[in-house]
């Protein structure tokens, strides 16, 4: 059907295919023969067959410049269309094959490139259509990031409206910081001076952290900075102070020992700061520049006098800045034995562990204290904040699409299922069932709370049909999934209980989990972070509104992947924490499977895998006694069949694994009537104890 001469015949079957690919969790890329098919029912197309066409197109990778070239030819004309969405997909095509084509091909590209961009965020202002207009803007966020020259000449663009929203103002004016140069700096000061006397509190505040970025970014203007900053905090107004103390702090650090006069006029402001981290940066500068303020130790006793009642990162700043006034004024030591006391005691470790520190080297080392507190720190700078290259380009492929909106690789916030699992808050409650029943991916319905309620994820297909490389990965030989306790390291409160388990569904990563509430209080402000990790897992959005004293909570959590760090040691223990609203953070391990540490691999390309077999440089061998290995890792889709030879009594098979950080592994299994011996080999040999512990679990 993709052949068919009617126009509206193709371009229904592309966004069907679209459909079942985004539901069955697999993106649907086209090939070679079908492109040119495709660039002739373009045309033809109503506006939304030709999105969804130039969307196909543009999962396409030409193998060479010209192919590229004629691509980009044939939808160009479409930067000039009406409708956003298709100047979005022409620019996501154009955009994807300029690092492809000569040079002199995309220079005369990325000339047409910003035009109609800038066309649809003018129109469309002018219509008071601000959800394409954002959307847009979002999308120019990311280009630039990756082409900043691409808009060099359109800075007034996106100079801000009064009437505008707020969410308008704000990127256009993040857009602005990222196109500042040293040749229209005095354009966008002038414009920011505007900003920060408008009536919108947030857009202020907004405005008033550009200056600072101005002047961390460009050394030539920030003396008319500072001045403009001088001015505002003149003004008394309480939002643009506290904003201001924040933006000085980052300039003493860039510029050391200037603009010191600007530290009286904050301090005159003192008693009108309650933004935390106003406070937590006037105390950092009070205790930087304690010296220079006579009655330094006046102001940081009124700050200690609250101390218990201050957020953490006042507590931290006060403490320090207490140290730091000790060693400089010696007759200030009532004030930080008050604060090292204070911090001792308080709930928070981060706190504690901060002020054992300083006891330590106070009393210990105090000739080294002094080298310890008040050395001389790098000078900081200021860069626009930019995304990481592979996640960049990624997005880039996305444009005009919600991971594009939210900067954020799909995988991040996207569970590719009919239906996305639903937490939910677990009662004690009689007839209630337990959540590793309800977790059990391997049998039937579970129920939430008595026989009537659906099961705790929801799932549209029967759990008992799931597909059996899927449980093989899990565990071979076993029915269930189980969810663990997570090993808590050291000093880790007790009063969160955490279960969890990484699993494997419908083509995505999952953390299996279920939280506990031991403690008297209810929680709230959760977040996850998993430490830095050789596999590149980062977790989902934890969304947990509150988990009341002694109740639980459970969901599956979306994993997603992002470029890992390859100087991290390998491991199979996942190192997790989780803060919230007690101000403490939790800290756990989680021992990973090594089957879902595998890719799936539909095809691979045999004829290099004897290169491939040749080039890895590190080895290692075992024997094991058993049989039915070869049945066992047919089921598998991440173990890849890539030889097989016979002779008398023995066969050899031959695998290839990718591990998810797309590290390469060869396994050469050699059959007998004993049992098998299994040789595998890897560019790097720490990989070669996991895929060893893999088989031993096989056994």
């Amino acid at each position: 059907m993709l052949l068919d001469d009617n126009q509206m015949v193709v371009s229904n079957v592309i966004a069907a295919l679209h459909e079942i690919g985004n539901n069955g969790g697999k993106e649907w890329i086209i090939e070679e023969k079908m492109v040119r098919p495709l660039l002739s029912a373009l045309d033809g197309s109503n506006e939304w067959g030709q999105v969804y066409i130039m969307d196909a197109i543009a999962t396409y990778i030409p193998k060479e410049s010209k192919e590229a070239e004629n691509i980009c030819e044939r939808v160009i004309n479409k930067l000039t269309h009406n409708n956003p969405s298709v100047v979005m997909a022409a620019a996501k095509i154009v955009l994807k094959h300029l690092e492809v084509i000569s040079p002199q091909i995309a220079n005369i590209y990325c000339k047409r490139l910003s035009a109609p961009l800038v066309s649809i965020v003018l129109s469309n202002s002018s219509k008071h259509d601000y959800e394409i207009q954002y959307i847009t803007l979002r999308c120019i966020n990311l280009i630039i990031q990756k082409y900043p020259h691409l808009f060099s000449n359109q800075l007034r663009t996106f100079y801000c409206s009064y009437d505008e929203p707020i969410y308008i103002k704000i990127e256009k004016l993040e857009i602005m910081l990222m196109l500042v140069n040293e040749s229209n700096v005095m354009d966008i000061l002038v414009e920011l001076k505007e900003y920060a006397l408008s009536a919108d509190i947030e857009f202020v505040r907004k405005s008033v952290q550009a200056f600072g970025k101005c002047a961390l970014k460009l050394e030539k203007v920030a003396d008319r900075c500072v001045k403009q900053l001088v001015e505002l905090i003149e003004l008394g107004q309480n939002y643009i102070v506290q904003e201001a103390c924040i933006v000085m702090k980052d300039l003493f650090r860039k510029y050391p020992q200037k603009y010191l006069p600007v530290i009286a006029k904050l301090c005159d402001n003192l008693n009108t700061l309650d933004d935390p981290n106003a406070k937590a940066a006037m105390i950092w500068i009070i205790g930087e520049y304690n010296q220079l303020i006579t009655n330094s130790f006046d102001l940081l006793n009124e700050f200690m006098n609250s101390f218990a009642d201050e957020p953490l990162n006042v507590q931290l700043a006060l403490l320090t800045a207490s140290v730091k006034l000790f060693i400089q004024q010696p007759d200030s030591q009532d004030l930080v034995q008050k604060a090292l006391s204070e911090a001792s005691n308080s709930a928070s470790f981060d706190i504690r562990d901060r002020a054992h520190i300083y006891w330590r080297i106070l009393f210990d080392h105090p000739q080294q204290t002094h080298d310890i507190m008040l050395k001389e720190r790098d000078v900081i700078t200021f860069q626009t904040l930019t995304l990481h290259p592979q996640i960049l380009n990624s997005l880039i492929s996305e444009l005009g699409e919600l991971s594009a909106v939210y900067q954020k690789v799909p995988a991040s916030f996207v569970v590719k299922l009919k239906k996305i699992g639903v937490s939910a808050k677990l009662d004690e409650e009689e007839g209630g069932s337990e959540m590793s029943d309800l977790l059990c991916f391997d049998g039937g319905s579970s129920n939430l709370i008595g026989t009537a309620s659906k099961n705790v994820l929801d799932f549209d297909e029967d759990t008992s049909k799931r597909n059996d490389s899927m449980k093989d990965i899990f565990s071979i030989g076993k029915q269930t999934v189980p969810i663990n306790r997570l090993v808590a390291l050291p000093k880790t409160p007790t009063d969160m209980k955490v279960d969890a388990s990484l699993i494997y569904e419908g083509g995505s990563l999952f953390l299996q989990l279920e939280i506990t509430n031991n403690s008297p209080l209810t929680m709230t402000n959760f977040q996850m972070q998993f430490n830095k990790n050789v596999f590149g897992l980062v977790p989902g959005q934890l969304n947990i509104d509150a988990i009341p004293p002694n109740k639980r909570w459970g969901a599956l959590l979306p994993v997603g992947l992002i470029p890992p760090e390859i100087t991290t040691p390998v491991s199979s223990r996942l190192e997790v924490a989780i803060a919230n609203s007690t101000q403490q953070i939790y800290f756990y391990v989680l021992e990973m499977p090594i089957g879902l540490l595998m890719k799936e691999q539909s095809q691979v390309d045999i004829a290099n895998c004897a290169n491939l077999w040749n080039s890895l440089p590190n080895t290692m061998s075992k024997e094991y006694k058993g049989s039915g290995l070869e049945l066992k890792l047919q089921k598998l889709s991440t173990f890849i069949l890539v030889a097989t030879k016979k002779a008398n009594d023995k066969e050899l098979l031959m695998y290839t694994i990718k591990f998810l950080n797309d590290i390469d592994v060869m396994v050469e299994i050699t059959s007998t009537s004993k049992g098998y011996k299994i040789l595998a080999k890897c560019i790097d040999k720490q990989y070669l104890s996991f895929i060893f512990k893999f088989f031993d679990g096989l056994f």
